[in-house]
């Protein structure tokens, strides 16, 4: 009987050993905050051009943005990044290490060209990172190459991961030019709706003018993507969070800054800009902000802003 209980005890020893091996290879790696340092650029990909259709731009209505609520709630890691085009005229490799070592969901980007979209979609493959991109582009400019269409084009674009979230319509309208302006860029928004496992919200990435645009445009901004049930809209407003300024059609209308210290006319709002200022913006409806930072980047005077959201 002793030598049967000695046999007993050395099987479920073993047994007890392989569970804690299997449990251990198994096991979930948990995700940290990397460095913002610089990587080896890749040979740019061919561009494409994303034509914006009447079906496309009805269905990012707020009647139509916002799906059942998900059986069970999901984190999406979101990010805006304005990549100071003016200083940089060519593709900087940093710029695809900062986005790998962030790994957003959905990515928001202002002043990029087409063919730097491409370029980046092909450095993250590179890296096991895979995006879908919804182009934005409002003119042609000679640091893209000056050509025709979309390939010599400068704007915004909309990248969402694959696997994250599945891109079930897209589109963009343009804001309105301001005569009295000195600034003669054309502005515009682009858009997605993004399925998140069985709930889809509408995401909505812009670059608001200066030198007196920000009110118009903002003001357009807000009648465009209205008040959805759940809803993201990013990008760089080149506003202050006053609550009397240009952003005030945004408050009016239920929207929020993901930073929960970042209200109308706050002084606690942490900068997103290198002069100290507040630019760029995370703001959502119907979704709850779990997080939220800004961190400054070797590669642009925009910091990168993130936030997570249950959706």
């Amino acid at each position: 009987m002793t030598a049967n209980r000695a046999r007993l005890g050395t099987v479920l020893a073993v047994l007890g050993a392989g569970l804690l091996v299997a449990t251990t290879a198994c096991a979930t790696p948990t995700a940290t905050n990397q460095s913002l340092r610089d990587t080896s650029p890749q040979a740019p990909a061919s561009p494409t051009d994303e034509p914006r259709s009447a079906a496309a731009e009805a269905a990012a209505r707020p009647d139509a943005a916002a799906g059942p609520a998900p059986a069970a709630a999901r984190s999406v890691r979101v990010m805006t990044w304005n990549w100071e085009m003016p200083k940089h005229p060519w593709y900087k490799p940093g710029w695809t290490n900062v986005i790998k070592n962030q790994r957003p969901d959905v990515l928001g980007l202002q002043e990029i060209c087409v063919k730097w979209v491409d370029h980046l979609l092909d450095d993250l493959k590179a890296q096991g990172l895979h995006y879908e991109a919804v182009h934005g582009t409002w003119r042609t400019d000679w640091r893209c190459g000056n050509g025709a269409g979309s390939k010599g084009a400068n704007g915004d674009a909309l990248l969402v991961r694959k696997g994250a979230g599945k891109i079930l319509s897209k589109g963009n309208f343009r804001l309105p030019a301001v005569s009295t302006s000195e600034d003669k860029e054309e502005r515009g928004v682009v858009w997605a709706r993004i399925g998140f496992g069985n709930r889809t919200v509408p995401v909505w990435n812009t670059h608001i003018g200066y030198k007196g645009t920000q009110t118009e445009q903002t003001k357009a901004l807000a009648n465009g993507v209205g008040t959805p049930q759940a809803g993201i809209l990013m990008g760089d407003l080149n506003s202050e969070p006053t609550g009397k300024g240009p952003l005030k059609p945004l408050w009016e209308s239920g929207w929020k800054e993901a930073d929960p210290r970042c209200v109308p006319d706050t002084t606690t709002c942490p900068p997103t800009h290198d002069v100290g200022k507040k630019f760029d913006y995370l703001f959502h409806r119907g979704l709850k902000a779990t997080s939220a930072r800004s961190i400054p980047t070797p590669t642009s005077d925009h910091h990168v802003v993130l936030a997570t959201f249950t959706i």
